[in-house]
């Protein structure tokens, strides 16, 4: 008996809900242009059908961002005979918190006798019952929200405010900030309510107003809304950041910065929620090694080694977590642990600085003999302080501003320029942390991206880009044409360092992404105090992707290699990559 009447219950709640989204179908094919004509005659309400009369923004395949229909509540406020009554009602019917729900419909209130939204992306359920309800001024309707419920890429389109004129809702981050000029102002349909002279309506006097010329801009992001929801989801439960690149172009496909947050305030966010992570600078620990990588192959000053070096690989299996464990380096003379011209270098387990503080690599007992490509694979940081030593600050600089580590600019996005790099170029203390990523370096999980695309491609700098094209609100297209992609290693060396990156996932310190579907290589890195990373490439062969992820809120690398590998495995499930 029970199971009947849940089936008849639900059926109710369907027939009430499909009643509100007929009558406004109805009012739109049926009799939309009749009334039309009839507004101009007497004493109305609108409110426009797209939320906050801003032009749309849309992902690389024509997908909305924003503007997507969604059930929203409506209040008309010169209808309301007591608001902390229908606030306490609302907040029944909807499961939220009072005092908030009542917060909320005040500051909307504060345009009367404007009519609003006041929530977005109701269920079923909830929109049944505020029907059922018959709030006098209170309505649901299916409009065309500005941000879904899940609010994908929350951070990337940013949010609005009612700082303009009159209250009007302006972007205040994001994109809606940056093409505020653009966005704002669109002018299309509108919902409609005669009011008489008690300023009353009856549900059955909303219509459609369509304007025969419309005014909208839209701009169209390189963005893919699935790898966006795949890599969101991948971060849940985390504070942190992830992007995901076209390698062959720097495209940015995907932009997470974790915890998301409501763009309407229905939910208090969290401290720093609504900085966008993936385009903040944090020290990029032993990642940052790659650079070096690159300095030391293309200007031929790679640390002399054996002809024939073997490492046990049962030192990969030590924690992950204290490969970049280092004591901060101090200023000195020349190093003490320097190798000789014509030999191999050694790990001791440390690095002794001319001043004798020693720099402590993860592995304390020491790798031995080793070479560029295994002192990569297992994160040596005793090799890579004495590799940049033999480099130089200079010329750790220039590298870092031929890679674009120093210059951080997308394509239709423009963003503030910082100081990444910070060292004195010839103090040796200084050099030694920043050659494990450490005090004096600090990079973006864009940029960190941007790096390892370099060795994805196969030697080529990419310059990532957000926006493909703009429409203004006469339809005039204007293209954002990708950066020519520009050669700053040969593909020889490229092409060493994939292999060595792909070793390190599969016997190095990157073990936690070893069984990716696709394959690919990458590296760990483990800041002294702010987070751990993982950088890397996919699939193994012939490299799409470059997928940076960094996560504040954990001790291992392996956190943020097992994020990496997930998204990476989604997207090969999703494009039927996966055998």
């Amino acid at each position: 008996m029970s199971e009947k009447r849940a089936l008849i219950t639900g059926l109710l709640l369907l027939a009430l809900f499909m009643a509100v989204i007929g009558r406004l179908a109805y009012l739109v094919f049926a009799a939309g242009e009749t009334l039309s004509a009839a507004a101009v005659q007497q004493n109305t309400r609108s409110l426009d059908y797209y939320q906050y009369a801003r032009g749309d923004i849309y992902d690389r395949l024509g997908r909305r961002l924003t503007g997507a229909d969604s059930v929203c509540l409506v209040v008309y406020p010169s209808m309301l005979d007591d608001t902390a009554a229908v606030a306490e009602r609302l907040a029944l019917l909807l499961g939220e918190d009072g005092a908030r729900t009542a917060e909320l419909l005040q500051a909307g209130m504060a345009n009367m006798p404007a009519p609003f939204i006041l929530k977005t992306g109701l269920d079923m359920e909830q929109a049944a019952a505020v029907e059922e309800a018959q709030l006098a001024g209170v309505f649901v309707l299916e409009l065309a929200a500005r941000y879904a419920a899940d609010a994908p890429a929350a951070h990337l389109l940013g949010r609005v405010a009612p700082l303009g004129e009159g209250g009007a809702y302006i972007g205040v981050s994001g994109l809606e900030a940056a093409y505020e000029q653009l966005l704002s102002g669109r002018v299309d349909a509108r919902v409609v309510a005669n009011v008489d002279a008690a300023g009353n309506i009856s549900r059955q006097q909303l219509y459609l107003d369509i304007p025969s010329e419309k005014s909208t801009a839209s701009i169209q992001l390189t963005l893919d809304l699935d790898y966006q929801q795949l890599a969101e989801r991948a971060l849940e439960g985390h504070s942190g950041a992830c992007v995901l690149l076209e390698a062959a172009s720097g495209d940015i496909a995907a932009m997470v910065s974790a915890p998301g947050f409501d763009p309407y305030g229905w939910r208090d966010a969290a401290d720093g929620a609504y900085l966008n992570k993936a385009l903040c600078a944090y020290p990029p620990a032993s990642a940052f090694k790659l650079l070096l990588a690159i300095a030391a192959l293309d200007s031929d000053a790679v640390l002399p080694q054996a002809a024939d070096m073997r490492l046990d690989a049962e030192q990969a299996a030590a924690e992950e977590g204290a490969e970049d464990s280092a004591e901060e380096g101090a200023e000195g003379g020349a190093t003490a642990d320097e190798p000789p011209p014509d030999g191999p270098y050694s790990c001791a387990g440390y690095y002794a600085l001319g001043s004798g503080l020693h720099i402590n690599c993860w592995q304390r007992d020491g790798h031995g003999e080793i070479d560029l490509q295994q002192a990569l694979i297992y994160s040596c940081n005793s090799y890579f302080i004495a590799l940049g030593q033999k480099l130089g600050g200079a010329v750790i600089e220039e590298y870092a501003r031929r890679c674009g580590l120093l210059d951080l600019s997308i394509g239709g996005y423009e963003i503030e320029a910082e100081d990444y790099l910070r060292f004195n170029r010839q103090v040796e203390g200084d050099i030694a942390n920043v050659s494990i990523g450490e005090q004096g370096v600090r990079l973006t999980p864009l940029t960190l991206a941007q790096l390892y695309c370099i060795v994805a491609n196969g030697g080529y700098r990419v310059w990532p880009r957000l926006v493909s094209s703009i429409s203004d609100a006469q339809g005039t297209l204007t293209e954002i044409e990708p950066h020519t992609p520009e050669r700053v290693i040969s593909a020889e060396h490229a092409g060493l360092l994939q292999q060595t990156l792909i070793a390190a996932v599969q016997q190095g310190t990157g073990g936690a992404a070893a069984d990716c579907l696709l394959g690919g290589g990458g590296k760990t890195g483990t800041s002294e105090d702010a987070g751990v990373w993982f950088v890397g490439f996919a699939p193994e062969e012939q490299p799409r992707w470059v997928l940076a992820v960094y996560i504040e809120d954990a001790d291992s690398a392996a956190v943020a290699a097992e994020c990496w590998q997930q998204i990476i495995d989604d997207i090969a499930i999703l494009e039927g990559l996966a055998e």
